[in-house]
């Protein structure tokens, strides 16, 4: 839900039951002056690009073939350049921009 306070961002949590989360402190992107968050995509410039980290799709490649630093995709629109970019990683939280 965006609620003005802040732009959008993706962010990492895991689960073993879908109800109880825990939130990893990835070190990524800092939001409010830290680090010590889960964010993976932020909203603003990563490198060349300017992605929205509020609109992702992201989906597990369950191609055998895939390599191993490809086993996740996601597409999220971007800002700069404008369309839709393609990303992949291998654990869904080493983002590299395709």
């Amino acid at each position: 839900m965006h609620t003005g306070e802040h732009p959008l961002f993706t962010c990492y949590a895991e689960s073993d039951d879908g109800i109880h989360w825990r939130k990893l402190e990835l070190g990524l992107h800092e939001f409010k002056g830290s680090k010590a968050k889960n964010n993976v995509i932020p909203h603003g410039k990563m490198g060349k690009v300017n992605p929205d980290g509020g609109h992702p799709a992201v989906f597990k490649d369950e191609n055998p073939n895939a390599p191993a630093d490809a086993k996740y995709k996601t597409v999220v629109r971007s800002n700069s350049p404008k369309g839709l970019l393609a990303l992949k990683d291998a654990d869904l939280y080493s983002i590299k921009f395709e």
